[in-house]
């Protein structure tokens, strides 16, 4: 049985979901989930399309706590 799941609509949102929480609940996630999850698949996901306006807002919080900057273009996230 495959256990992948891959949605007909709604990429962009299942990814920048599953970036979100894998972000914010590092710590909680289990290794063994970790591994599992495909970000090279989310972030191409999400370069399809452009970014919502409250997305760009709470990724960048996100993303600020662990990085010195945050830069974001189109659907372009810079981190420095």
């Amino acid at each position: 049985m495959d256990k992948q799941f891959e949605p007909k609509y709604g990429k962009d949102a299942v990814a920048r979901a599953m970036l979100y929480f894998s972000l914010k609940y590092t710590d909680e996630i289990e290794a063994s989930h970790k591994k599992e999850i495909d970000v090279s698949l989310l972030l191409k996901w999400h370069e399809n399309f452009i970014f919502h306006p409250t997305f760009i807002k709470v990724i960048t919080t996100l993303l600020s706590m662990k990085f010195k900057a945050v830069a974001i273009h189109g659907s372009i996230i810079q981190l420095i």
